[in-house]
């Protein structure tokens, strides 16, 4: 079974009954394979997909599954998708798939899902969030939605980088990640001045787990505490993040 969280009320209510989930060598039923990514479900679709690598053994193959919300159970609507990334726009959703030497942005439809964009390479050449797709050996930011790039002036190698967050006016990104050496790094780039910083350091953010967010004023990132149970959700002015030198 697959439930919805009300975040304010702490609630779950049924959404689904999952058919032949997998099972581990122990026989027990795995359901870490169920995946609505926050940025399409915060939109709130009518028709409600969800994302599924149980029937592969290898990392990075996913099948799409549209909810049947009379039934309470999936349907498999498109197999071998190339992401975990899905994105809702004008009462449509949209996924990745990959070609024999590029990979496309998909509008599902009933009567035959279409290409409506196509990029150079393989998707797991690229880093994706919310509407942006990132490629670290590039540099270059593309919204899906606008078609507008954003190409980072910098000579780092940004290869090893982790998560990523934009601002609202595609003009700051900031790239998390242990990329051109050992040590933890925050790097940010300001496209208006065209100036960057570098802040490295150990155990900044939780790896592959930082939850970096865009705020109107800085940036919000997930750390390490000193108790194990717990993380600290540190809020970093944009002005300090181009001030902060060394480790």
């Amino acid at each position: 079974m697959v439930y919805t969280l009300d975040k304010a009320s702490g609630e779950t209510t049924p959404l689904i009954s999952l058919e032949n989930p997998r099972v581990d060598l122990n026989n027990v039923i795995s359901n870490s394979f169920v995946l609505i990514p926050d940025y399409y479900a915060g939109q709130c679709p009518t028709d409600l997909f969800f994302i599924s690598d149980r029937n592969y053994e290898i990392e990075g193959n996913y099948d799409l599954f549209l909810v049947d919300s009379l039934n309470k159970t999936e349907k498999l609507v498109e197999k071998g998708i190339a992401s975990q990334n899905l994105f809702f726009k004008d009462g449509a959703t949209y996924y990745f798939k990959d070609g024999s030497t590029t990979f496309g942005l998909y509008e599902y439809s009933e009567d035959g899902s279409v290409e409506t964009k196509t990029f150079s390479g393989s998707a797991n050449q690229y880093m994706f969030k919310d509407k942006y797709i990132f490629s670290p050996s590039t540099k270059i930011l593309h919204n899906i939605w606008t078609g507008d790039n954003l190409g980072i002036q910098t000579t780092l190698s940004l290869t090893g980088m982790q998560d990523f967050a934009v601002s609202k006016d595609m003009k700051k990104i900031t790239i998390v990640g242990t990329f051109s050496g050992s040590k933890d790094k925050i790097f940010c780039y300001n496209a208006d001045e065209t100036i960057s910083n570098v802040i490295e350091g150990d155990e900044m953010f939780i790896p592959n787990a930082s939850n970096i967010t865009t705020l109107d004023s800085g940036i919000l990132i997930c750390a390490p505490s000193d108790n194990s149970d717990s993380v600290l959700n540190l809020v970093i002015p944009m002005d300090k993040l181009f001030a902060i030198k060394g480790s």
